[in-house]
């Protein structure tokens, strides 16, 4: 039978596998004398909310580029159409 602490409650499990979050934040995974890994979900917290912080700068970079992007086409676009006689 298992230990006790490696009993899990009955259902679905939401995590990380320990292995393959090793070769991307070792500092948070560990490994017992048996071979067992765990994993420190608290210190995992915040290297994700700085993720989350990083993806929303690049998220508002990339919506002021397509905002400015768009302002051209348009200008573009009213340049072409006054050029053309209004379309005519």
């Amino acid at each position: 039978a298992l230990p006790i602490w490696l009993r899990f409650e009955q259902g679905k499990q939401l995590g990380f596998v320990a292995q393959e979050l090793k070769g991307v934040l070792p500092e948070v995974v560990t490994q017992d004398a048996e071979g067992y890994y765990s994993i420190a979900y608290s210190k995992v917290i915040p290297v994700l909310v700085e993720a989350v912080k990083d993806q929303q700068k690049a998220i508002t970079s990339k919506d002021a580029e397509l905002q400015e992007l768009k302002a051209r086409l348009e200008k573009l676009e009213q340049f072409l159409v006054a050029k053309n006689g209004g379309g005519k």
